[in-house]
């Protein structure tokens, strides 16, 4: 260690690793902390498709029960992929 300290620019070296420390010391009760928290909100229920790129992608992802609207261009096959 003393070795690339020395060759790294010494002083610099030391410091920058002194305050990769002490961020790694104040990180550590946020991280436990956070073990502890509620869940996040659920994946949504139903889900809307606001233009024709997402109408494709979804169409292939959710289950069609899951897929309440598409745009009016998802059934027209000169411009859709998946009508």
């Amino acid at each position: 260690m003393k070795a690339w300290l020395a060759w790294s620019g010494g002083d610099r070296a030391r410091r920058a690793l002194a305050r990769l420390g002490v961020l790694a010391v104040a990180a550590v009760p946020a991280l436990i902390a956070g073990a502890g928290a509620a869940p996040g909100p659920s994946a949504p229920l139903r889900v809307a498709s606001l233009n024709l790129t997402a109408d494709e992608i979804l169409v292939d992802l959710l289950p069609a029960d899951r897929l309440i609207a598409v745009t009016r261009w998802a059934d027209d096959p000169s411009t859709s992929n998946v009508a």
